[in-house]
């Protein structure tokens, strides 16, 4: 019998086998609740994630006016929220694509910056905008300390296999007083709760996602870390995968999405789960 990985976030050693997707073993941990991809397949799905995303650079470039379009609303959104926090101006964002969210920042009157690890998404957003952005993983790279105001990462954190020395770089990034926001997958949602086996074949898993996340996990790290949680929230009902070759179950569900929403938010079923923590003074 195969001994359990200790867990990548709080390297406890109470760990249990969860499932197997596409060969890979993922673990729970029984302290952080954190879902995580074992050690021993690590360096492979890595590669497959790097193939990913240096494939997908060009053709995400193509149809960025069209994408970025439909999200300005919800940047704006975003940053009124994140404006009692502005000091020096700085915004970083890791993992920030083809730049919607920096313009959006460029065009409220903040001093942003990217971290991206796809060349050709890097270099657009430098050549359109004129925004600085790093490519490499932030660990590597040597930043400011103590310089951003604002550090914001949407859809990131699943994508990071060591999470604990990426969220301490944030974490010295950051002024004293400073926000982190951030956006991730929710493994213990209604969703996949509900869908079990077919969570595991949405379009997501098959990006490059290492970690996944529950609101435990979060109420777990941050103050670990010296952050001061100052809203945790999920949000988003998908029910219908679990019906996708029954048409009248898929539709039905599409209903109770809407239905099971409201209580996803209550009781922090949701989905999708949003952080915004503070770095302690």
């Amino acid at each position: 019998m195969v001994d359990s990985p200790s867990c990548v976030l709080c390297s406890c050693s109470q760990t249990q086998f969860w499932w197997e997707h596409k060969g890979f073993p993922f673990y729970c941990c029984s302290d952080c609740d954190l879902l995580f991809l074992a050690q021993t397949s690590l360096q492979e799905a890595m590669d497959r994630n790097k193939e990913i995303y240096d494939g997908i650079g060009q053709k995400v470039v193509e149809k960025v006016e069209e994408h970025q379009a439909g999200k300005r609303e919800k940047h704006f959104a975003i940053l009124r929220r994140l404006e009692p926090y502005r000091r020096t101006g700085k915004i970083l964002d890791i993992g920030c694509g083809q730049g919607g969210f920096l313009r959006s920042a460029q065009e409220r009157g903040w001093e942003p910056e990217g971290v991206e690890l796809a060349p050709h998404l890097a270099k657009f957003v430098r050549e359109h905008y004129s925004i600085p952005v790093h490519v490499g993983t932030l660990e590597d790279l040597e930043l400011e300390e103590g310089s951003y105001d604002v550090i914001f990462f949407n859809e990131l954190l699943e994508h990071i296999p060591q999470p604990r020395p990426f969220l301490t770089k944030v974490y010295s990034l950051l002024r004293f007083g400073g926000a982190i926001f951030l956006r991730t997958r929710n493994h213990r949602s209604f969703s996949a709760s509900f869908c079990q086996e077919k969570w595991k074949e949405l379009p997501f898993f098959s990006k490059g996602h290492v970690c996944f996340y529950s609101p435990s996990t979060m109420k777990w790290i941050f103050p670990q870390l010296g952050f001061r949680l100052r809203s945790l929230r999920t949000w988003g009902v998908s029910l219908h995968p679990r019906f996708a070759s029954d048409t009248v179950g898929y539709r039905l569900a599409k209903v109770a999405n809407k239905i099971m929403d409201p209580f996803a938010k209550i009781f922090r079923k949701g989905h999708r789960i949003e952080v915004l923590a503070l770095k302690n003074k």
